[in-house]
């Protein structure tokens, strides 16, 4: 569970390649970090600190929220690399790792 958890935030922390046109990239990379947090969650909330789960839930409310009504042009692969909301999502993504002592774990 926690390495489903740990590889979902890498890959949100990291900066997609620019020749990355992957055109699922962004919906993938919020499906993993959404099945992986809602199954930690569920089963094991007493191993971490209010603050990780702060780090976490932020992940998933920017995500909903970028969700949540018309906002397709938040998910193309050019958005998933160069829009605000994504640097967001990968700055809220690394604050999370630092947060669960993954940020130098592979």
């Amino acid at each position: 569970m926690k390495e489903a958890l740990r590889a979902a935030l890498q890959a949100l922390a990291s900066t997609p390649d620019a020749d990355d046109d992957e055109a699922e990239r962004g919906n993938l990379l919020a499906v993993e970090f959404g099945n992986a947090l809602l199954s930690i969650l569920e089963q094991s909330t007493d191993e971490f600190t209010g603050a990780q789960v702060r780090a976490l839930n932020a992940i998933a409310g920017l995500l909903r929220e970028m969700s949540s009504g018309d906002h397709a042009e938040l998910w193309t692969p050019e958005a998933v690399r160069d829009h605000p909301k994504w640097h967001e999502v990968r700055a809220l993504a690394g604050a999370a790792l630092r947060s669960l002592g993954w940020a130098d774990s592979s």
